[in-house]
């Protein structure tokens, strides 16, 4: 359900919003209300709505201020408007057009047209959701696929603690890994370069120069040949 908040200082107003269409059938719920803009704005740090349904002049910071605020100063340019004025009221109403607010309804409210402005953002509002559960997925995916190689973090705790025989086991393990993983190459090769990352984390609180250390440290001659990371 898309959360929606109504800001208006009349009270019959707001209530009569809330009760004029079936909201939860067009995929929305009332979330909260507010009085004027600033009362909205403190609602919002407790809970964020995806829909802002505002009268225009409102006492204390109005529709305008508020849709401004939102836009300049909370930088959220995504936020759904509707705006509600009067026959008086619209062109001073459509000052709005420049912060990208496109919906209007005129007093008194049309429940066929408050239905239809709620379709065409509940469109908008799902396009918007399936993206980001597409991303989040595939992300979730990618983030699985490239943090959990767990050798690799005992690799690079055998190193630290300068465990030759572990240091050995756990390249074996990793490279066997790489060579048998569907991993993309270009996967394989981040995951080298934030173990050599790492490793010259540890080099740098060694003592002797790199020289020495590769001459001493086995780990640095495993052959990459046979691993596609270019």
């Amino acid at each position: 359900m898309h959360k929606v908040m109504i800001v208006d200082n009349e009270p019959n107003i707001r209530t009569g919003l809330r009760y004029l269409i079936n909201w939860e059938k067009y995929n929305f719920t009332i979330m909260s209300q507010a009085k004027n803009g600033k009362d909205a704005l403190t609602k919002m740090e407790k809970e964020y709505p995806d829909l802002i349904i505002t009268d225009i002049k409102m006492p204390g910071m109005d529709g305008l201020e508020l849709i401004k605020y939102i836009r300049e100063e909370l930088h959220d340019h995504y936020m759904n408007f509707i705006i509600l004025s009067g026959y008086d009221e619209f062109n001073y109403a459509k000052e709005a057009i420049k912060y990208n607010v496109r919906n209007y309804l005129l007093k008194p409210i049309d429940e066929n047209e408050l239905i239809s402005t709620l379709e065409l953002i509940n469109r908008e509002l799902t396009k918007e959701s399936l993206y980001e559960n597409f991303y989040e997925g595939n992300t979730k995916i990618f983030n699985e696929r490239f943090e959990n190689i767990k050798e690799i973090s005992l690799l690079i705790e055998a190193i630290e603690n300068n465990n030759n025989e572990e240091i050995k086991k756990y390249i074996e393990t990793v490279f066997k890994y790489f060579r048998e993983s569907n991993l993309h190459p270009r996967i394989i090769k981040i995951h080298i370069d934030n173990l050599i990352i790492s490793l010259s984390n540890i080099i740098s609180n060694m003592d002797g120069d790199i020289d020495n250390i590769v001459r001493n440290y086995c780990f640095f001659r495993t052959d990459l040949t046979d691993l596609n990371v270019t």
